[in-house]
């Protein structure tokens, strides 16, 4: 609190003043003026916590006790006179002027830095007790209008209470549909995600369709198994349904850990593509491990139906990597597929391979045959597509193994693939 003070008639009192305040450390400010000039004045817009009156006038005096007290501003703010005379002549005719104080002249520095110690701790009590007044009298306004609200709320109660018995029906009811349509909005998103790619299914949610996207660098597999239909002839068809089912588990678990994507099952042929949705430089080679962990996988299998006494089930693989459009056609039965070239190439090199053998393209090869060991078949006629240069994926190079059989990359290769 900034104390300020107001001293008519007297200047040699404020230095003595200054000292005692900067002694004592109190945020103050003192304001000389001539009585004339203040009585003179019709109105003060200042705001004073102290005024002090040096005179021996009574009737001078009067008039300015007089003049401050008829304005709300003043009406409580302490005066000290300072007199020859001291308290005993005037104290009797201002005790009606609330708090007034006398010193007596020549004025003594202790009973002045008391009387100003004492009445910059009351300025400060009457500030604070006129602020919460003030509030207090807010909050009775307040109150009041609260009054006269809660009556005109209290003829509407019963009416209230029957429309939000009826809300809270209404409400009710449509927080358990709400709760259906969500759920079942769930299970409609849900499936969406398992039948398409994440960002495809994003997308059809979000605008209601997916728009069909070019790709230039895609890599595309085909599985299929030899003789299967031969199988089929001796066994029970929910048998052989049931077991497919756990191959290609299996194989869509493989794309899964390589990022691939499992377009569709088409009999027993399976198709996978890599670098789509999203696009990268790795796909050829991420396709390549996942057909050597598939192969790997058949292999298990048929050395354990083969102590069985049971048919096998070869698998023969072909790979190409071409430019492709993916993307989601027509309004039911969302598929996510690919189209182009590339995708008939691939089925031709998966169609020219042989049991138990990865088969590549030229051009799948030109992208790895620097990581993994391949042998040359040469040109061979495909339907359709003429001769193409084909390789057998035979394993990964030594310098880029893991394992002493070519199965498994190493740190070298994983770090050169994670460059491209």
């Amino acid at each position: 609190m900034n104390f300020s003070i107001l001293i008519i008639d007297n200047t040699s009192i404020s230095q003595v003043i200054e000292n005692i305040y900067d002694t004592i450390a109190l945020n103050h400010t003192i304001t000389e003026r001539t009585g004339e000039m203040i009585l003179a004045e019709a109105t003060i817009t200042d705001t004073y916590h102290y005024i002090i009156i040096d005179s021996e006038d009574e009737s001078y005096i009067m008039k300015l006790l007089n003049y401050f007290r008829s304005r709300r501003i003043f009406k409580h703010v302490p005066v000290l006179i300072l007199s020859k005379h001291g308290i005993t002549a005037f104290a009797e005719k201002f005790s009606s002027f609330g708090i007034v104080d006398f010193l007596q002249k020549p004025i003594d520095e202790y009973l002045l830095t008391y009387t100003l110690l004492y009445t910059y701790n009351v300025s400060r009590s009457l500030y604070s007790l006129q602020n919460e007044n003030l509030i207090l009298k807010q909050k009775l306004i307040n109150l009041e209008k609260l009054r006269v609200t809660n009556i005109s709320l209290a003829s509407a109660s019963q009416r209230l209470e029957d429309i939000n018995f009826l809300l809270e029906e209404s409400q009710s009811k449509i927080k358990n549909q709400q709760r259906e349509l969500i759920a079942e909005k769930n299970k409609s998103e849900e499936l969406l995600r398992n039948i398409l790619p994440e960002e495809i299914s994003r997308e059809l949610m979000i605008n209601g369709e997916a728009q069909p996207q070019f790709y230039k660098k895609v890599t595309v597999m085909f599985t299929d198994f030899v003789g299967f239909t031969k199988v089929c002839e001796k066994r029970e068809p929910q048998d052989m349904t049931q077991e497919l089912n756990r191959h290609f588990s299996y194989f869509d678990d493989i794309c899964e850990i390589h990022y691939l994507e499992k377009i569709k099952t088409i009999g027993d042929a399976y198709m996978c593509a890599g670098g789509i949705p999203m696009r990268n430089n790795s796909n050829p080679f991420d396709i390549i491990l996942a057909a050597m962990k598939m192969m790997a996988y058949m292999n298990i299998v048929n050395d354990e139906k083969m102590a069985r006494n049971e048919p096998v089930w070869q698998i023969r693989i072909g790979i190409h990597t071409g430019s492709v459009v993916a993307g989601v056609i027509g309004k039911r039965k969302f598929a996510y597929d690919i189209w182009g070239d590339a995708v008939n190439t691939a089925y031709r090199i998966e169609s020219t391979s042989e049991a138990g053998r990865i088969n590549i393209s030229g051009d799948t090869y030109n992208l790895v045959k620097d990581f993994f060991e391949c042998t040359y078949r040469g040109k061979i006629y495909a339907k359709n597509k003429g001769e193409i240069d084909m390789y057998f994926v035979d394993r990964i190079k030594p310098e880029f193994s893991k394992d002493e059989y070519g199965f498994a990359p190493n740190k070298e290769f994983n770090i050169a693939i994670a460059k491209l």
